[in-house]
C-alpha cells in the first residue's frame, strides 16, 4: 500500500484498489494454501489438520494456544498412529481366539487333515 501511495504521489483509489486486492489475495492464498501443505508435510500433519489445530489452539488459549498448537498436534498424531499400530498388532484386531478343546472321541489328525482340504471333519 506504501509503494502505490508514493507512487501515485497522492491517495489515488485506481491503484490502491488493485494493490490492496492484490495483497490480500496474496496473503490468503500463502495463509490458507502454501503455508498449511509446507508445514503439514515437514511434521506430517494434513493440511486441514494444520488449519484446525491453529485455530483450535487460538481459539481456546489465544496467542500461545497458536504458538503451540501445531507441536502438540504432532505429538498427537505420533501417539495415534502408534496406538493405532499397536491396536492391529493385538488380539483383539487379528482374531486371536483362544484354543478350541476337542472332545475325546474326535480324532485330531482327521481334523488336521479335514481342515487342509478344506472339508468337515468326519
Amino acid at each position: 500500500m506504501v509503494a502505490a501511495l508514493v507512487q501515485a504521489k497522492g491517495l489515488d483509489p485506481q491503484l490502491l484498489v488493485p494493490v490492496g486486492v492484490v495483497f490480500v489475495v496474496g496473503q490468503m492464498l500463502e495463509s490458507y494454501v502454501l503455508t498449511p501443505r509446507i508445514v503439514g508435510d515437514k511434521i506430517g500433519l494434513h493440511p486441514m489438520a494444520v488449519i484446525f489445530a491453529i485455530m483450535a489452539g487460538g481459539q481456546l488459549f489465544g496467542f500461545v494456544g497458536m504458538l503451540l498448537a501445531l507441536p502438540v498436534a504432532a505429538v498427537a498424531n505420533v501417539l495415534l498412529r502408534f496406538a493405532k499400530e499397536r491396536y492391529r498388532e493385538s488380539g483383539l484386531y487379528t482374531g486371536g481366539h483362544p484354543a478350541i478343546v476337542l472332545d475325546t472321541y474326535v480324532d485330531p489328525d482327521s481334523v488336521q487333515q479335514a481342515a487342509s482340504r478344506g472339508t468337515d471333519a468326519p
